[in-house]
């Protein structure tokens, strides 16, 4: 692979592993696109997350370096379909043999037509703390799920507060992001559900910076939200209100009533204007004797 791929090409798995040692595995992983911002910054945009689980009915061994195969062929899965290169960044010690690993899973992510590369990360559940909760999530319920992640934040615009949500669906793209002028957190949930219903999404989780936001969501069955930082929730929806506003403006901004501009006032007649005029009437009627001749 010489040629260089878009950022929309490549996919990052930042994944964590956990073996009990007791015949179950849990594995949990964030899959992203990166971009860089205007100021040389580097983030990434979460598009799905996999909360994975691994028992004895699934592995006969139950090893970490026998559950990796598996874990990357459901990451696999999981991917967008523009995805040609899905580099995972792992927090066990066995992804120090990034070779052999590489090996292994590129005999059947090739394929599929995607090539994987694989790291060491160290202490990525640290720097990435709902990996460990998705991973809790996972032995508890003893099954794999893939939820769709739904990106949302409020953003400040004009003097009213806009509601920018990305929704990224059953395979892995972001459907389309949406807008509306809401801020009431329970409006806010009950929008997110109506977008994610009409795409046939039950489950999805919700990343947001937003304190009431994510306190409404706890207690919400079906969701589950996790608190980021604000650079983390930065949506597709808001760099559209920040590319156009004039659209969003007109739509969602009330703007004020047109006012009447009111006749300028004449200044008074002078009063040897007013004299000769009244004369000159005078003088007119003389003139044209309406009780004898017709006026034209």
């Amino acid at each position: 692979m010489t040629e260089r791929l878009a950022d929309s090409q490549i996919t990052y798995a930042h994944l964590a592993i956990i073996n009990m040692q007791d015949g179950r595995i849990a594995a949990s992983a964030r899959l992203s696109h990166r971009s860089m911002t205007e100021d040389g910054r580097v983030w990434y945009e979460p598009y799905a997350v996999c909360s994975l689980y691994y028992g004895p009915d699934t592995l006969r061994n139950v090893s970490t370096r026998q559950a990796i195969p598996l874990i990357a062929a459901d990451i696999l899965s999981a991917v967008d379909p523009t995805t040609e290169l899905l580099i995972i960044r792992a927090n066990t010690p066995h992804f120090r043999r990034y070779r052999e690993l590489e090996a292994l899973i590129n005999v059947f992510s090739l394929s599929r037509g995607v090539a994987v590369k694989v790291a060491h990360k160290w202490g990525i559940e640290r720097s990435i703390p709902e990996l460990m909760a998705l991973a809790n999530d996972a032995l508890q319920r003893e099954e794999s799920v893939t939820c769709r992640l739904l990106v949302a934040e409020y953003l400040p615009f004009d003097g009213i507060t806009l509601f920018c949500v990305d929704i990224y669906g059953g395979d892995g793209q972001l459907i389309q992001p949406f807008v509306l002028a809401i801020s009431d957190p329970s409006v806010c949930i009950a929008a997110m559900r109506d977008f994610a219903e009409d795409r046939h999404i039950d489950t999805f989780d919700v990343w947001t910076s937003d304190r009431a936001l994510y306190g409404a969501c706890m207690g919400e069955p079906g969701i589950t939200v996790f608190a980021k930082h604000p650079s983390d929730t930065r949506t597709a929806a808001r760099r559209n209100v920040e590319s156009d506003p004039d659209i969003f403006r007109e739509m969602y901004v009330p703007q004020p009533e047109p006012v009447e501009e009111e006749a300028s006032k004449l200044p008074p007649l002078p009063r040897w204007r007013a004299w000769m005029a009244k004369h000159i009437k005078t003088l007119l009627i003389k003139i044209e004797r309406a009780d004898k001749y017709a006026i034209y």
